[in-house]
């Protein structure tokens, strides 16, 4: 299974810090790992933009909506230079 790269990394801030997200599948993981009751539609939605063949750009974008939903703080452009 060919792991799909985000064209620039999130950081999403939590209360025990912060995680990078660069990929499809570490965002998949984190919606599974850190969203309580794991039913609302926005996760339903990105969980399902994660596992599907489609882009990385449209499983950000799913990502992205879930997160900001939530509450969660995120920074979806993130530069290392």
């Amino acid at each position: 299974m060919d792991t799909k790269s985000f064209r620039t990394p999130m950081v999403i801030y939590g209360p025990r810090g912060f995680l990078l997200i660069s990929t499809v599948d570490q965002a998949s993981d984190f919606l599974f790992d850190n969203w309580p009751g794991n039913d609302s539609k926005a996760w339903t939605d990105a969980m399902t933009c994660c596992a599907s063949d489609g882009s990385a750009d449209d499983a950000k974008v799913a990502f992205l909506t879930a997160i900001t939903g939530a509450g969660m703080r995120v920074d979806p452009i993130v530069s290392f230079y």
